[in-house]
C-alpha cells in the first residue's frame, strides 16, 4: 500500500513536469523571438550610427579645406578689415570643426558600443538556444525515466502478486496435506482394526 502511494506521487510529479514542458517552450520562444528582434534594432543602430560617422568625417574634410582655405586667405589679406573678417570666420568654422569632430567621435564610440552589444546578444541567443535544446532532452529523459520507474513498479506489483499466489497455494497445500494426513491416518486406523 505505501508502495503504491509512493508510486503514484512521484508518477504525478513527473506528469506534471512534463505537462509544464508547453509553458516554459512557449516561454523560450517568445524569448528568442524578442532576443532576435532586438537584435535586429541593434544592427540597425549599429549601421546608423556607422552612417552617421561617415556623414560627419565627410563634414570634417570639408570643413578641414575650407579652414585651410581661410588660413591662406588670412595670411594673403592686405587690409586688417578683410583679416579681422576671415580670422572672425576662421574661429567660428573651428569651433564648428571641433564640434563636428566631438559627434565623429561620439558616434564612433557608440556604434562600437552597438556592435559590442549586438554580439554580447547573439551570444546570448546562442546561450538560450543550447539551454532550450538541453531542456527538450530533460523532458524526453523524464518521459523515459518514468516510463522506466513505471515498468519497475509493475514488476514489483507482479512480483507481489506471484508471492501471494504461491502463499495461499502453498496455505492450501498445505491444509490439503493436513486433511489428507488426517484421512489417510484415519483409512489406516479402520484398515487396523478390520485387520485386528
Amino acid at each position: 500500500l505505501k508502495m503504491s502511494a509512493y508510486a503514484k506521487k512521484i508518477t504525478w510529479d513527473f506528469d506534471r513536469i512534463i505537462s509544464s514542458q508547453d509553458v516554459l517552450l512557449d516561454v523560450f520562444k517568445e524569448l528568442q523571438r524578442k532576443l532576435q528582434k532586438f537584435s535586429g534594432y541593434l544592427k540597425f543602430k549599429e549601421g546608423d550610427y556607422e552612417s552617421k560617422v561617415a556623414e560627419h568625417k565627410n563634414k570634417s574634410k570639408e570643413m578641414a579645406q575650407k579652414l585651410k582655405d581661410l588660413s591662406i586667405a588670412y595670411k594673403d589679406a592686405e587690409d586688417p578689415a578683410t583679416q579681422e573678417q576671415t580670422k572672425r570666420e576662421f574661429t567660428r568654422l573651428f569651433r564648428e570643426y571641433k564640434i563636428n569632430e566631438r559627434y565623429v567621435k561620439g558616434y564612433s564610440n557608440n556604434g562600437k558600443e552597438y556592435a559590442v552589444l549586438a554580439k554580447n546578444l547573439a551570444t546570448l541567443v546562442t546561450i538560450f538556444e543550447s539551454l532550450q535544446e538541453s531542456f527538450t532532452q530533460l523532458i524526453a529523459n523524464l518521459e523515459m525515466e518514468k516510463k522506466f520507474l513505471m515498468d519497475n513498479i509493475r514488476l514489483q506489483a507482479d512480483s507481489i502478486l506471484v508471492k501471494k499466489v504461491i502463499h495461499e497455494t502453498m496455505s492450501e497445500g498445505n491444509l490439503a496435506i493436513k486433511t489428507i494426513t488426517e484421512k489417510l491416518a484415519l483409512l489406516y486406523t479402520q484398515v487396523d482394526g478390520f485387520a485386528g
